[in-house]
């Protein structure tokens, strides 16, 4: 081989390891900023349903205090403590598929209005 073509097989060598290089660290910086990016989003859906939880515990909070007093009643053995930590889930799962179903007839009802279809 000719020492220019060496040379120039030198170079291009250099120069697609320069390319190959700084692919890699776009690569890598494209992929913290999408992790930074996501880390945000998934803080922010974090916080969203943290809020959206306390809004719902705020706007029950009547229900859960008369539910309370009866289940206390019921149970006189037991302390307000193990009502929240054993009734409370379990009725707060009844609220919410309640307030499911009756979401789903409004839609239902809706629909029948709007479009005049069964369903």
């Amino acid at each position: 081989m000719s020492k220019p073509y060496e040379q120039y097989r030198i170079e291009r060598a250099a120069q697609l390891q320069d390319e190959a290089d700084e692919a890699a660290a776009r690569k890598r910086s494209n992929d913290e900023t999408r992790r930074q990016y996501l880390a945000g989003l998934e803080a922010q859906r974090a916080e969203e349903r943290r809020a959206s939880a306390e809004a719902w515990e705020e706007a029950h909070a009547a229900e859960r205090n008369r539910l309370q007093r009866e289940w206390l009643v019921a149970h006189p053995d037991r302390s307000a403590e193990d009502f929240i930590t054993r009734a409370w889930p379990k009725l707060k799962e009844n609220i919410l598929e309640r307030e499911r179903l009756e979401y789903i007839e409004a839609t239902k009802a809706k629909m029948l209005i709007q479009y005049g279809g069964c369903f």
